[in-house]
C-alpha cells in the first residue's frame, strides 16, 4: 500500500536513509584515516595526501546527504517552478561518483542545457538521486562488464521524460510488482523506501514513473514531467 510520507513515518524515513546514505563514505574514511596512520611515520607525501582528499570528499558528501535528508522533513510543501533538468542532475551526480568511482562505474549525462521542467526543486533532487543511487548499488555488484550509468532527458510536446538506465543485472520478473511497495527490498542492507518515495514525489508532482528491465541485462526508470504551466 502507500505510504504516507507527511506523517509520522517521514522521520523514520529520513533517519534510515540518512544512516544508509553515509554508511559508504564513513567506511571511505575510515579507509582513508588508516592510510594516514600507516604512512605518517613512513612521511609518505603522496599517500598521506590522497587520504586526506578522500576524507575531504567524505565529509563533502555526508554533508550533502545531511541536507538532502533536511529537505526531506519538508517533503510536504510542494512548490513547483520551472527548473533545469541538467543543473538537478549534475548536482546529483556529484555526489553519486562517491560511490561510483571506487566501483568502476561510468555516468555518462546526455541532458540537454534548455530541457526544463515544472515540479518542486527539491522534490526533483531526491527523485533524480534515488534513482541514480539504486542504479550505482546494482552496478556495484554486477559482474563480467562495464559499467555504465547512462542519464538521458527528451522532450516529447509538453513534456520531459528523463531516464536512469544501468546495465546491471536487471529486475527479476518475480519482484517487478512489488518494487514501489514500501519496505520491500532486495538488497541486503536496504530499506525499502526510495522507489516508494520516488513515486510518491512524482505523482505529487503531476508525473509519472515508469521501468523497463531485461532481467540479467539492463533497467530503466523513466520519469516524466510537464514542462510547462498547465
Amino acid at each position: 500500500g502507500r505510504i504516507d510520507f507527511r506523517t509520522s513515518p517521514q522521520i523514520f524515513m529520513a533517519g534510515l536513509q540518512l544512516g544508509h546514505d553515509v554508511f559508504g563514505p564513513w567506511n571511505s574514511m575510515k579507509t582513508a584515516i588508516e592510510v594516514l596512520q600507516l604512512h605518517a611515520s613512513r612521511s609518505n607525501k603522496r599517500a598521506i595526501a590522497q587520504a586526506i582528499a578522500t576524507i575531504d570528499k567524505g565529509k563533502k558528501f555526508m554533508s550533502s546527504c545531511a541536507q538532502m535528508t533536511f529537505d526531506s522533513f519538508k517533503l510536504a510543501n510542494t512548490n513547483p517552478e520551472r527548473v533545469n533538468v541538467l543543473s538537478i542532475v549534475n548536482e546529483v551526480c556529484d555526489i553519486l561518483r562517491m560511490w561510483a568511482l571506487p566501483h568502476k562505474i561510468a555516468i555518462a549525462i546526455d541532458v540537454e542545457k534548455d530541457h526544463y521542467v515544472i515540479a518542486d526543486k527539491k522534490h526533483l533532487r531526491r527523485i533524480f538521486y534515488n534513482l541514480g543511487k539504486n542504479a550505482v548499488e546494482a552496478l556495484a555488484v554486477a559482474r563480467n562488464r562495464k559499467r555504465v550509468l547512462k542519464i538521458q532527458s527528451e522532450v516529447v510536446g509538453q513534456q520531459t521524460l528523463t531516464r536512469f538506465k544501468d546495465n546491471a543485472e536487471g529486475i527479476s520478473p518475480v519482484y517487478k510488482d512489488f518494487i514501489y511497495d514500501p519496505f520491500f527490498t532486495t538488497k541486503e542492507g536496504g530499506n525499502g523506501l526510495g522507489l516508494a518515495l520516488v513515486k510518491d514525489l512524482v505523482n505529487e508532482n503531476g508525473g509519472t514513473v515508469e521501468v523497463k528491465s531485461e532481467w540479467g541485462f539492463s533497467t530503466c526508470f523513466t520519469v516524466t514531467l510537464q514542462n510547462t504551466d498547465r
